[in-house]
């Protein structure tokens, strides 16, 4: 018993070990303006602190509450962050510690996991070592924002443990149930959790199967009937969701393809991951990458198949990474597509199944397989270590996003944004140059060289850059708001005030060009509509 628990200890210490090692270039004492600055440096709701705060994240859904937390309802991420902004409410390194206790406890979690499926062996801690090193992670451990990803996924393996050990009864039921409420409320994609326990159920725990067991069902399903409605209430007023990619089932379908591709072959090869990717371009469907993801999506049904009864936990693996995608899939369509975050939980599955398809450990070829695997450890953990680098500043990861996505233009917008910010105003125009000779045309990078011409007081090329990038996308609200300022400014108010109240119709939830319509209605002398505008700005923006 006492040598099973050294063990059981030492295990737990490399991991630890092996994780510091891999995630130490995430504490730091900087942060990135994807997302970052509305939810944690300027949020209205959270800064404030103090009881109203809480009592705003868990009851409050008016419009202006949910729209300054993101659209969601996610009362335990946003309370977590509520506990780092009263207690260190600008020291981003305490912050990003927070970010990587978390990290590291999960993984503690996932061994705890992993040998539940596979024993106390070495191949419970190679699974367990490769999900915590892997690059794929580095945006959910380095990014603030990350942190709900983190909260999700550490009560999603909590509930998995706690039913497992239980065999789906009594208290270890109840805190199974109580983990996937506080998942679902970290992040609503936990919503997957029955589905990867029905899993399991199938192909790993199969016990006594009493009343008391097929009850535990009712508690999960409503708990997912609770989730589903509330993000759906939410998401509609708030116009969360996205538009659908492609026409017809079978477009939809192969953009499925191309995701499950995509991220299959990230784990495989994490090379050039990026902030944001571009989305892909569908037809003709009988091109290349099209017919590559049907395959490669077809193979992984057949490996399922193949493994169901002579390799259960590869085939559990596999429908746990296929299954963990459903949230992000086409089934709701979210505003971005695809995004390394989105890997986090299906990569578990990823994890489990190449453990399980590794041969045994025997004599002299345990030897050398332990070798092999070691040095892929230590080399996916060095490719995590420099990818976290890029997380540091706006600039170093905008930069990394150029190099690995070039043609989509807001990553070289958000560069030359980030350039524009640090006051590089040369080297933003030089970025600007590049895109548009690469993306001409690009309605962001048009947007982007129009914002930086005004602020050099151009005012003639800003405005020809603006009405560019309106023509390439007439939604683009901040070119339409700073062309209706640029109009205004230069006495063409009235054309200036068609736009802002164009502007406002497109987007009546912007609260700037709420401000920038009641700014130009009142040097107009139209002081009541003036006053509707500011008012409704005001209270957006609260």
């Amino acid at each position: 018993m006492q040598s099973s628990l050294t063990r059981a200890s030492s295990s737990h210490a490399l991991l630890l070990l092996l994780g510091l090692a891999t995630w130490s270039a995430t504490l730091h004492r900087g942060f990135v303006n994807f997302d970052t600055p509305w939810m944690v440096i300027d949020n209205p709701v959270l800064g404030g602190g103090g009881l109203s705060a809480v009592r705003a994240v868990l009851w409050d859904m008016s419009f202006a509450t949910r729209h300054a937390l993101g659209a969601e309802y996610l009362p335990v991420r946003d309370l977590s962050v509520l506990l780092d902004l009263s207690l260190w409410p600008h020291n981003y390194l305490f912050q990003h510690l927070h970010n990587l206790a978390l990290y590291l406890g999960l993984c503690a979690l996932l061994l705890e996991l992993m040998r539940s499926l596979f024993g106390r062996g070495a191949r419970a801690w190679f699974a367990a070592a490769l999900f915590a090193v892997h690059p794929a992670q580095v945006e959910s451990v380095s990014w603030l924002v990350g942190r709900k990803d983190l909260l999700a996924v550490l009560f999603v393996l909590a509930a998995v443990l706690s039913w497992l050990r239980s065999g789906a009864r009594g208290r270890g039921l109840g805190i199974a149930l109580l983990c996937m409420l506080l998942a679902c409320w970290s992040k609503n994609t936990a919503i997957v959790l029955p589905a990867l326990l029905a899993l399991l159920a199938v192909l790993h725990a199969r016990g006594q199967r009493d009343r008391t067991w097929w009850l535990g069902w009712l508690g999960f399903g409503g708990i997912g009937l609770l989730v589903v409605l509330t993000s759906m209430a939410v998401g509609e007023q708030m116009g969360f969701l996205g538009e659908r990619r492609g026409d017809g089932l079978l477009e939809v379908l192969i953009v499925q393809c191309r995701m499950t591709w995509h991220y299959l072959a990230t784990f495989l090869w994490p090379g050039g991951l990026s902030v944001l990717y571009a989305e892909p371009v569908l037809r003709p469907l009988g091109q290349a990458a099209n017919l590559v993801s049907i395959l490669a999506c077809v193979l992984l049904a057949v490996a399922v198949a193949l493994c169901w009864r002579r390799r259960p936990l590869v085939s559990l693996g596999l429908s746990w990474f296929v299954i963990a995608q459903l949230p992000t899939s086409q089934l709701v369509p979210l505003q971005n597509l695809v995004s390394d975050r989105y890997l986090f939980l299906p990569s578990v599955g990823l994890a489990i199944a190449a453990a399980a398809a590794l041969p045994s450990w025997q004599a002299r070829r345990g030897q050398a397989l332990t070798v092999v695997l070691s040095a892929l450890l230590l080399v996916l953990a060095a490719v995590s270590l420099q990818r976290s680098g890029a997380w540091h500043d706006s600039v170093g990861l905008w930069s990394s996003a150029v190099a690995s996505e070039p043609d989509l233009g807001r990553n070289h917008a958000a560069l030359a944004g980030a350039l524009r910010a640090a006051g590089r105003e040369g080297e933003a125009a030089t970025v600007l140059e590049k895109a548009l000779a690469r993306l001409p045309g690009d309605p962001l990078v048009l947007q982007s060289r129009g914002l930086l011409l005004m602020k050099q007081g151009r005012e003639g090329d800003a405005e020809a850059a603006l009405r560019g990038a309106l023509r390439a996308d007439p939604r683009l609200r901040r070119a339409a708001n700073n062309l209706a300022l640029l109009l205004h400014r230069g006495d063409r108010s009235e054309e200036a005030l068609d736009l802002a109240r164009q502007l406002t119709r497109t987007h009546p939830y912007y609260p700037v060009g709420l401000n920038t319509l009641g700014a130009i209605l009142f040097d107009l002398g139209q002081l009541d509509d003036a006053r509707i505008a500011l008012q409704g700005s005001l209270e957006l923006d609260a």
